[in-house]
Parts: structure tokens; C-alpha cells; sequence
């Protein structure tokens, strides 16, 4: 064992605990790291799981990339998308796409005896990928949509939202009337109830058989409003989008329109530039939380110090270098800040443990769109923080060590 470890082994466990000062500082330098590394671990798996978590309803409803008529944006039902074989072929065959399904929308007004609401019916067939939706399911079930049922059933899906508005639930029959140049009317049932918390779409979105919403535009069997295109990473969504663009025709279709592609961060920029802001409250959040490190870290090591000065001027008298001593504080100062880290890692990733299993933590859905604090673990980033804050600490451990050197033998022997 070196000199430099045994003597800061003997100052962490020295029974000469004086006003217990230096037992005192040791504590506040590792409470503060403690704290500072906790803070940071959860607030970062807060808004991780934030952004996670309602970026994985956005994407439910509408999956990461639209193909739709640049001209139908407003209205989607005017006019059925033309989109031949061969551009799904290579849309398929992207890299980085998982799934390629086609949609039909049809606004409408769905209405009962005492009230009527809005929505925009989105119609849905057997290729659908069902997951979230059936994530979101609180009563009821998703009936089987089949694009090529020619005797299609007339069941929807609709909100929980709507459902406490409307007054309805599963099995309750409603009529539904949507306006072109003429009125129609349809007699829906209602097969299931879901529930995402997201007021936009939960207040809008009522699922139907796709079948039905293109007999409701006049459009064949196997037209749709909307192609959506899912990918296996979201980081790779616009790189993605670029390369289906590239392979989009350049020509207008029969109809005069043109395909324009657009991701999900377009389409709903509002919602995305919200979980842009959380980026900037977590940096702060961390740049506050490092200081408070720093400043325990240094404040610490410098009371430990300031109380061994009269040791310090002792092992000088009898021939310590400054190198010695500043390797001793040195290795005091990890044994402080390990301790710090540790328990650091011990709360935070316990605090982030009962949240993510109990949902402790509740949220008015309303303004969060989630009832409850969302938490996401990522290895990665726990490594990062745990790096970060090591790095940082062990580099503010060397200032106070400066003032070693500068302590006169002659005066510290008569500091007390």
C-alpha cells in the first residue's frame, strides 16, 4: 500500500474527530455529489419517458411518415390518393421501414339525441398495425377490419373522450352524417372505447373499415387518403423521408395532383417543438446540478484540509513532499466522491424503479397528456451521467489541493 492511501485511510477513520469537522465536510461533499448525480439521473429519465412516451402515441395515430395528395392536405377525402405498385415496392424496400399500411379519412359530425360532436373518420383495413390501438383500449374490442369484405360491418371505435361527451358506450348504436354535395348518413355501432390522453386526437379520431369511408367518398375499393410508413429507428425518421421523396413521382396523377411525403415532426410540429423545450429545461437542470457537485466536491475537501493543517505542517517537518500530500487529499477526495456516485446510482435509479413499475408520481392528463410521471432508463445515458459527474468532481478536486503546497511547516505547527 502507498504512503499517499494509508495516510488518507487515516484521516477518513482518524479517532481524533475534534468538533467532528472534518467527518462533517467529508459528509456535505458526498451528500452534495449524492444529490446532484440523483437529480440528474431522474430528470433525465423524466423527460426521456416524457418524450418517449407521447411521441409513441403521435406516432400511434399516424405512424412516423405520410405519402398524401400535396393539394388534399385540407381535405382528404376530395380526392383518393394515386400511388401505383412500384412506388410501394420501394417504399417497402427503404431501409429502415417496418411497416407500410393505407388509410381513408372522411370528416363527419356523429350525433345522439342530446349532443353531436365533430370527428374525422379514419378508415382502416386489414393491414393496419392494430398495436397501439390496442394498447389504448379500455372497453370493448377492435373489430376485424377487412379491405376486401364486400359486406363490410358498420363498427367504429371511438374515444373515451367522446364517449363521456356523447353518452354512449360499447354496443350503442349512432347515427353519423357527412356533408359533400349531398347528405349522408350512416347507423355505426360502437365496437370498442380507447383512451390516450393526446385532447387532439382523442376529441377528433374515430376508427372505421376503410371499405366504408371510401364508399362514403365514391371511391373504389383499395383507394385510400393517406399512405403511412413506419420505421424501426424515430433519429432516422427525416433521413427517411428525404429518400422516400427522392422516389416519389414527378408527375401529376389522372387527377392533377402531386405525392408529397411528410413526417410526423411536420404534421404535428407543435406537439414536437413542446418536447424540444424539455431539452433545454434538462440542461439547465444538470448545469445546476454539476455546480452544486463542484461546489460540495471542492468546499468538502478544502474544510478536510483547513482541519489537517496542523498534520500537514507535521509531515512537512519531517520531510513530506507536496506531492505526497496532494496525492493523500487526492485519494480522500475519491473516497468522498465514489461515495457520492454510488449512493447517487442507489437512489436515483431506485427513485426511477418505483416510479416506472407503480406510477407514484400521478399528472392532470389533461395538460400532460399522460396520467402519471413517465420514466425511460437508458444504459447509455446512466453511463454518461455517471462519467460526466466522475470526471468533473476528480477535475474540482485539484484546486483545493493547490493550497497544500502553500502551507509553511513553521505556521501550520502552531495553527491550533
Amino acid at each position: 500500500m502507498s504512503l499517499s492511501l494509508y495516510l488518507a485511510k487515516h484521516f477518513r477513520k482518524s479517532p481524533d474527530r475534534r468538533k467532528h469537522v472534518s467527518s462533517l465536510g467529508a459528509n456535505i461533499a458526498s451528500f452534495g455529489v449524492m444529490l446532484g448525480l440523483c437529480v440528474m439521473l431522474v430528470s433525465v429519465a423524466i423527460v426521456m419517458g416524457f418524450k418517449k412516451e407521447i411521441r409513441g402515441k403521435v406516432i400511434g395515430f399516424g405512424a412516423n411518415i405520410h405519402v398524401v395528395n400535396a393539394d388534399m392536405t385540407q381535405n382528404p377525402s376530395l380526392l383518393p390518393l394515386v400511388i401505383d405498385s412500384v412506388f410501394i415496392s420501394k417504399i417497402k424496400n427503404t431501409q429502415g421501414v417496418t411497416h407500410v399500411q393505407k388509410v381513408s379519412q372522411k370528416n363527419g359530425i356523429i350525433k345522439t339525441d342530446n349532443d353531436f360532436s365533430g370527428v374525422t373518420f379514419k378508415g382502416v383495413g386489414n393491414d393496419y398495425d392494430t398495436s397501439f390501438l390496442s394498447s389504448a383500449i379500455v372497453k370493448g374490442t377492435i373489430p376485424h377490419y377487412n379491405n376486401n369484405e364486400k359486406g363490410f360491418p358498420l363498427d367504429i371505435i371511438i374515444s373515451n373522450t367522446l364517449s363521456q361527451k356523447l353518452n354512449l358506450e360499447v354496443g350503442d348504436k349512432v347515427y353519423s352524417y357527412f356533408f359533400d354535395n349531398d347528405l349522408k348518413m350512416r347507423r355505426f355501432t360502437v365496437s370498442g372505447i380507447y383512451e390516450t390522453h393526446l385532447s387532439q386526437f382523442d376529441y377528433a379520431i374515430v376508427f372505421a373499415n376503410i371499405n366504408t369511408i371510401n364508399q362514403l367518398n365514391g371511391w373504389k375499393q383499395g383507394d385510400c387518403s393517406v399512405v403511412e410508413i413506419s420505421v424501426k429507428d424515430f433519429d432516422d425518421t427525416e433521413e427517411i423521408a428525404d429518400k422516400i421523396a427522392l422516389n416519389k413521382p414527378v408527375k401529376a396523377d389522372k387527377n392533377g395532383c402531386f405525392v408529397a411525403v411528410y413526417s410526423v415532426g411536420e404534421l404535428f410540429s407543435s406537439i414536437f417543438d413542446w418536447l424540444s423545450l424539455l431539452d433545454l429545461n434538462i440542461w439547465i437542470i444538470l448545469v445546476l446540478m454539476a455546480c452544486v457537485c463542484c461546489f460540495t466536491t471542492t468546499s468538502g475537501l478544502l474544510i478536510q484540509i483547513l482541519d489537517k493543517t496542523s498534520i500537514i505542517g507535521l509531515l512537512k517537518a519531517l520531510g513530506a513532499g507536496n506531492r505526497l500530500l496532494k496525492q493523500t487529499f487526492g485519494w480522500f477526495g475519491v473516497y468522498v466522491v465514489g461515495r457520492g456516485i454510488l449512493f447517487g446510482n442507489v437512489l436515483g435509479l431506485s427513485l426511477c424503479y418505483i416510479q416506472y413499475n407503480y406510477h407514484i408520481i400521478g399528472l392532470n392528463a389533461t395538460n400532460y397528456y399522460v396520467d402519471y410521471v413517465p420514466i425511460a432508463i437508458d444504459g447509455v445515458v446512466i453511463m454518461s451521467l455517471n462519467i460526466a459527474t466522475t470526471i468533473l468532481c476528480f477535475f474540482m478536486l485539484g484546486l483545493p489541493t493547490l493550497i497544500v503546497s502553500r502551507i509553511s511547516p513553521t505556521k501550520a505547527l502552531r495553527f491550533d
